[in-house]
């Protein structure tokens, strides 16, 4: 439920900060005199990116290590491979609109963790303690 909340706390103040001139991710263009918001989209290098990214959700989540003790821990162990594949289908209507979106609102702006590129304050600070 807490990992369901800062996801879509994370779209919700990336949305409000993109929108507002004042935010972090503006900058001050001194020939203009404005602030812009200044960001790209860069093309994927490889089809095998998306796989790459998955791979990479999959072993934040140290499903190596803990999949052979949820495992041994299920009544029916046979019902293993269903349940695997169910968490996974879970995990990516999870964290793949917050990724989405993320990309969509803040392209290359978006660092390593989209947690990391977000404007400082408390909303950050909810989201960082819902994380964890």
């Amino acid at each position: 439920v807490s990992t369901v909340l800062g996801c879509i706390m994370v779209m919700v103040k990336e949305a409000v900060d993109v929108s507002d001139d004042h935010s972090c991710y503006y900058i001050y263009n001194a020939t203009t005199g404005d602030r812009v918001f200044d960001h790209h989209y860069p093309e994927p290098s490889s089809p095998l990116d998306f796989g790459k990214a998955f791979s990479s959700v999959m072993f934040a989540f140290a499903g190596a290590s803990t999949f052979p003790t949820i495992q041994a821990d299920m009544k029916e162990k046979s019902q293993f491979p269903k349940a695997a594949v169910y968490s996974m289908i879970i995990l990516c209507l999870v964290y793949l609109p917050m990724s989405v979106v993320g990309w969509g609102l803040l392209g290359d702006k978006v660092g390593g963790s989209v947690i990391d590129s977000l404007c400082n304050g408390p909303a950050k600070v909810c989201i960082e303690i819902l994380f964890l």
